[in-house]
């Protein structure tokens, strides 16, 4: 899946922060959340949105993660309702052909 290759990622404590989104439209961020579980082979359980944010819940192989997508700040990041599951998710991401970029320390 395309937009997957294309699809830029990095590991920060307990997240996985999504750099570089195209479009944070409304519509596109709720195609981003479809496209994603599409090519995860994911189960989409949930979209919820709000004034600026899209929340997307969904199972990949028995654990629940959450996509946040705010299009104020145009922020995009991922959390495992168990913080060891971001590690699952970062490795699925890898065998789709997204890139995982470094982590960024904070000072």
């Amino acid at each position: 899946m395309q937009q997957l290759k294309t699809l830029q990622f990095r590991l920060q404590g307990h997240a996985l922060l999504i750099d570089n989104l195209p479009s944070y439209a409304d519509a596109d961020m709720q195609l981003f959340c479809q496209s994603l579980c599409h090519g995860l082979q994911a189960t989409l359980l949930a979209m919820e949105s709000g004034a600026d944010r899209l929340q997307c819940r969904f199972e990949l192989d028995g654990s629940i993660f959450i996509l946040y997508l705010e299009s104020l700040c145009e922020a995009a990041w991922v959390e495992a309702f168990y913080h060891t599951d971001i590690a699952v998710l970062a490795q699925r991401l890898a065998l789709v052909g997204a890139q995982q970029l470094a982590p960024q320390h904070q000072a």
